[in-house]
């Protein structure tokens, strides 16, 4: 059987390249039903939320910032999604085998804006500007015994400039989605053989929303116990609420980075895919969305030349961009009893942007937040994000 590998090219050019491979695993994305429904600001629960900052930066940059109680969810989340007009700004790749920071990157790179990219090396596939950084997607990950499944899709850059989202979905498997280390070998055949057409390309997994179809949504098998699973496992892993980096595109071509924060209880609680998708879906419909690595690993940053325009919701929680929300069984299929939505409460430090450490340009959107404090943001060193430049 041969493999088949396809590439949608977004953004005036097509690029389609048939890529065989003699194997025993065939590629596809899915047989899941498209989703067409949700627009920004109308909730698919049927009901406006009050819980978003829309602020543009400057014509073609825009930041939504959600803080509030999520009703998909049904907790506290701090969101920030920055779209983002491909015609008048250039996505960028960035790794570093030593490991960076956001805000370090930022400033090496005068970027306008960067978050993280992909996983840990030896897990996925990483090239940046032509070269190859991470190619062997090891049997398992890491050193947990718990085989690798953190390469389902990519996301690649082309020589034109033009951003690709890659399916390498094996379409035999016992689950209605996700590799889960099936067809291991036939993967790493795929991004090392059928990625010279890309500069640069991050894999990561899940793919949450492809060709408009929510693959997320299926991820985790129903009845699954998730707190009996490893840590790394991917239905633990994808099924636990936790910080997340998102790559999307919109039907427009408009791209989405977006960072959700987490493990801070009653503040921002976190997604899991599931939850994350139906988030996407509900606000922005993107056409694709490709979730990166998450965790303490979750980053997003913006240059503090818009520090006058952000607002402060994008960069530390305040009672100024925050409205309560009543969630009842009349207007939430998922609760039984009416509730009132808690309001997560404004640190008192937190009065305006959180600048970065040392004397970086960035200011800290979201961070990793272990510490449950939102003043305390200490990034994590990594190896690969995504930066955004002014064409």
């Amino acid at each position: 059987m041969s493999l088949h590998c396809k590439y949608l090219g977004i953004n005036v050019l097509t690029l389609v390249i048939l890529c065989i491979v003699t194997t025993g695993c065939k590629y596809s994305y899915g047989s899941v039903k498209k989703v067409e429904y949700g627009i920004y600001g109308k909730h698919t629960l049927g009901y406006e939320s009050d819980n978003w900052t829309v602020t543009e930066l400057e014509s073609g940059l825009v930041v939504y910032s959600f803080l509030g109680f999520d009703s998909i969810s049904m907790s506290s989340q701090c969101v920030n999604v920055l779209e983002i007009d491909p015609s008048l700004f250039s996505l960028k790749f960035f790794a570093n085998e030593n490991g960076s920071t956001a805000s370090e990157v930022l400033e090496e790179k005068d970027a306008v804006a960067v978050m993280n990219g992909a996983y840990e090396f030896s897990s996925v596939y990483v090239k940046a500007d032509g070269k190859v950084f991470s190619s062997e997607l090891s049997t398992t990950i890491m050193k947990t015994g718990v085989p690798n499944w953190k390469s389902d899709g990519a996301v690649a850059l082309d020589s034109f400039g033009h951003i690709h989202f890659i399916n390498a979905i094996p379409a035999l498997m016992s689950t209605p989605y996700g590799s889960y280390g099936k067809c291991l070998e036939q993967q790493r055949n795929f991004y090392n053989t059928c990625m010279d057409a890309f500069s640069s390309v991050f894999s990561s997994s899940p793919i949450l929303i492809y060709n408009d179809e929510p693959l997320g949504l299926s991820y985790v098998p129903k009845g699954v116990v998730i707190d009996t699973l490893a840590y790394e496992h991917p239905y633990r892993h994808q099924g636990s609420r936790h910080p997340r980096s998102v790559i999307a595109m919109r039907k427009d071509g408009k791209l989405l980075l977006c960072v959700a924060d987490g493990r801070f209880p009653g503040q921002a609680e976190g997604f899991t895919a599931h939850d994350l998708t139906m988030f996407l879906i509900s606000y922005f419909n993107p056409r694709y969305a490709l979730n990166m690595d998450g965790g303490g690993s979750s980053c997003l940053c913006i240059s503090d030349d818009y520090e006058a325009k952000l607002p402060a919701v994008a960069a530390a929680p305040s009672t100024a961009s925050t409205a309560s929300t009543a969630v009842t069984a009349s207007t939430a299929s998922t609760s039984s009893t009416a509730s009132t939505a808690p309001i997560p409460k404004a640190p008192s430090s937190a009065t305006g942007p959180l600048k970065a450490a040392g004397n970086h340009k960035a200011i800290i959107c979201n961070h990793p937040c272990d510490s449950k404090s939102w003043t305390d943001h200490k990034e994590r060193r990594v190896g690969s994000f995504f930066y955004l430049v002014k064409r």
